[in-house]
């Protein structure tokens, strides 16, 4: 059932871009041909290979390899941006039989590849990395994402065993090699504007010093030499960076003020309000930390306060919600790396906090799914910024309904299915936890939402078809055994986008 929905979404996206694409749609049909192949053939990981991977996740990549591409395609991304993303898929997917072959190859290329990567990460954190990467030869730069995308791959799944799934990995190594060269577009944007840069900028240093950190982990595995490392990294950068583009930094202190007081009072309201919602969850996660194990429902509480800051956001101050987001995803990444390798003070007091709300998909050491709640309510805004900057220039201006796709599926769909599932639900799906009247909630909550949206005029267009998406995003979240906070929202914000 999953396959066959995956592979009519990829049907139709090419339909809808019959011409100019040749090499992109060939390489989408082999890998969508691939992963349908090893799913019907129920391909099983070897008994020594499981220890890094998640327990009970998917073991074909079906969503890392095609999901995020397909994203970047209907975009119309640079041609190299895109089939560098999907070659890199295809060799990944290619490689998991000769995985299920071999010993630890990967554990032995680690050593090589972080030699490399921490040389090419030297460079490309730079301030500009697109004028870096356009002085490359072809080949050169091929080899340079390779080493990037095999980096984030191999720490995916060497560095915190049992936290992601193969597919999870690809999605993870391609969203962090489109970072690094987000097109030539990226230069006309400093110029334009300031929001991108910073957020592309602040990305790229956290990266880099995640990444870094996690590298050396692996071969470190003491709490106080972690603690030394990760720290040492992070003075490091902020005294490099802060030498290197002192004036950067004065610019982006002046254009802050402008910016949180170009719409006062409102946007210090909303700030506030903001400010509230967070206490109120800090309040929520120390008082039931102190108890047993969350349910479901205490869990969702948290798609609760995420809904309370950013339907506001969407509604008055589009450009606000994305800067505060890229920072909170920033925060979210640190203390994450904090929280898995126990960097003292904060790592044990952030295990102990959120131990109680460990779902059934955070088995390894890193708590994946707040961090994926944020990601997969960001990405969808983040994915259509890029797209079209001037949502972050023209403050009145709509917002296009795949930008809602995280809330839409995540916020309001996923909860309403968790929730109406464990109260009301009776009928499971065919080998599955997730039941059909939770489904059905969540169908029915969204299309309300959608429908609130319309008559509201927060959004810039409405398609029947928006159901099908809605539909097939449910489907999904039932199906997949992936994270669906991060998967379903981007399969949403695909099927939203070719609407």
């Amino acid at each position: 059932m999953e396959t066959v929905l995956l592979i009519a979404s990829q049907a139709f996206m090419v339909a809808s871009h019959p011409a100019g694409y040749i090499c992109e749609i060939k390489i989408l049909a082999l890998l969508s041909i691939i992963c349908a192949i090893l799913q019907l053939t129920k391909l099983r990981l070897p008994s020594w290979i499981k220890q890094y991977v998640r327990p009970g996740a998917d073991i074909v990549p079906f969503y890392g390899c095609v999901i995020f591409s397909s994203i970047l395609f209907i975009d119309d991304k640079s041609p190299f941006v895109v089939q560098t993303s999907m070659c890199f898929s295809l060799l990944c997917v290619a490689a998991i039989p000769i995985f299920s072959r071999m010993k630890l190859v990967a554990k032995g290329l680690s050593v090589i590849f972080v030699a490399g990567t921490i040389s090419f990460y030297v460079l490309g954190c730079s301030f500009d990395t697109t004028k870096l990467f356009s002085n490359m030869p072809p080949l050169l730069l091929y080899m340079t994402h390779f080493s990037l995308f095999s980096i984030v791959f191999l720490v995916c799944l060497l560095s915190s065993p049992g936290s992601f799934s193969v597919g999870e990995s690809i999605l993870v190594s391609q969203m962090v090699t489109v970072l690094f060269n987000f097109t030539d577009s990226t230069h006309e944007l400093e110029h334009s504007n300031k929001l991108m840069e910073i957020s592309l900028v602040a990305a790229r240093l956290t990266i880099f010093l995640i990444l870094v950190s996690m590298s050396l982990f692996y071969f470190f595995n003491t709490t106080t030499t972690r603690t030394v490392i990760f720290y040492t990294l992070m003075l490091c950068v902020m005294v490099v960076f802060c030498i290197l583009y002192t004036p950067w930094l004065i610019d982006c202190m002046l254009f802050a003020v402008k910016f949180l007081t170009s719409n006062y009072p409102q946007r210090m309201r909303l700030l506030m309000f903001w400010g509230f919602i967070s206490i109120l969850c800090l309040v929520f996660i120390v008082v039931r930390s102190r108890q047993g194990k969350a349910s479901t429902m205490e869990r969702k509480a948290f798609h609760l306060f995420i809904l309370l800051v950013y339907i506001p956001g969407f509604m008055f101050d589009i450009p606000l919600l994305f800067i505060c987001s890229v920072f909170v995803a920033i925060v979210f990444l640190v203390a994450g790396t904090m929280q898995a390798f126990q960097i003292e003070p904060v790592g044990y007091l952030l295990e102990r906090q959120f131990r109680r709300f460990k779902s059934l998909q955070d088995t390894g050491s890193l708590v994946v799914t707040p961090i994926c709640l944020l990601l997969g309510m960001s990405l969808p805004l983040w994915l259509s910024c890029a797209k079209d900057p001037d949502i972050l220039v023209e403050t009145h201006r709509l917002p296009p309904i795949a930008s809602y796709s995280g809330i839409i599926s995540v916020g309001i769909g996923d909860a309403m299915a968790s929730v109406c599932g464990s109260i009301y639900g009776t009928l499971n799906f065919p080998k599955r936890r997730k039941t059909v009247e939770g489904t059905l909630a969540s169908i029915l909550a969204q299309v309300l939402f959608v429908y609130a949206l319309s008559l509201s005029g927060n959004i810039d267009n409405g398609s029947s078809n928006i159901i099908l998406a809605i539909i097939v995003g449910a489907l999904i979240e039932a199906y997949t055994r992936e994270v669906d906070n991060l998967v379903v929202p981007l399969l949403v914000y695909f099927l939203l986008d070719i609407i």
